[in-house]
């Protein structure tokens, strides 16, 4: 009678996990990139994702085909008592979010890779230009002298893209390094680039423009990955 009791038992919390499987995987499937997730109901037995929303959305619409993950949950175990430990289930979760931070981020950066790499190529073969025509011809050397650059600041190193000013500061001495450009309080805007020529603070307006919202989510996801590590750290302590 017991292990006809045990048998029955079992069969039904494999059908139940089976269930829960195609349903776990389905709303993962659904909602993929950065979602913040809460655990819904231990008497329930069950994970649900909430997924958040952005106001970049042209960014995440197609995060879905854009980021993918091998990882896979782990298995429920089964308790003495009969119950089931949702703990494997919770910190592969939490893991597979973290990662998820990180992954958009180096999208994220690809992205502004491409921006950056075409500002850099019409601003260099402009200078090069101006270089080959009024300089030698015996008029004022007078380059572009502002560009946007990757920069890891903080202690947590958070990425983030900057504009440098590239030109001289010694006579007859460029700094190859560049100085960082300060932005305003609301950004960066036509004020932090007093001395531009017209040309390029075209470029500048143009390319700024953007940059800025995925300088905004690189922010958004670097604090969402550090609050997402305390909280695995968290469960780890708990477990």
């Amino acid at each position: 009678m017991y292990k006809g009791n045990y048998y029955w038992f079992a069969k039904k919390l494999l059908f139940h996990l089976h269930g829960c499987k195609e349903w776990f995987y389905g709303r993962w499937n659904a909602h993929f990139v950065g979602p913040q997730a809460e655990v819904a109901g231990h008497a329930h037995k069950k994970v649900t994702f909430l997924p958040t929303t952005c106001a970049q959305k042209n960014f995440k619409k197609n995060a879905n085909t854009l980021v993918s993950s091998e990882k896979s949950f782990g298995i429920p175990v089964v308790c003495e008592n009969g119950g089931v430990d949702m703990n494997p289930i919770i910190t592969a979760h939490q893991e597979i979010v973290i990662e998820n931070s990180v992954r958009y981020i180096e999208l994220l950066k690809s992205e502004a890779t491409k921006i950056l790499d075409e500002y850099w190529e019409t601003w260099k073969a402009r200078n090069q230009l101006i270089s080959q025509t009024t300089y030698a011809n015996g008029g004022k050397f007078m380059p572009g002298r502002f560009a946007p650059v990757f920069k890891k600041v903080g202690s947590s190193q958070k990425l983030t893209i900057v504009w440098k000013d590239f030109s001289p500061r010694f006579k007859n001495k460029i700094e190859h390094h560049g100085v960082v450009v300060k932005p305003k309080l609301g950004g960066y805007s036509v004020s932090c680039f007093k001395n531009a020529l017209d040309w390029e603070l075209e470029m500048i307006l143009e390319t700024e423009n953007k940059i800025k919202p995925i300088r905004e989510l690189l922010a958004e996801y670097h604090q969402r990955k550090l609050a997402d590590i305390k909280r695995l750290e968290k469960l780890k302590r708990l477990i």
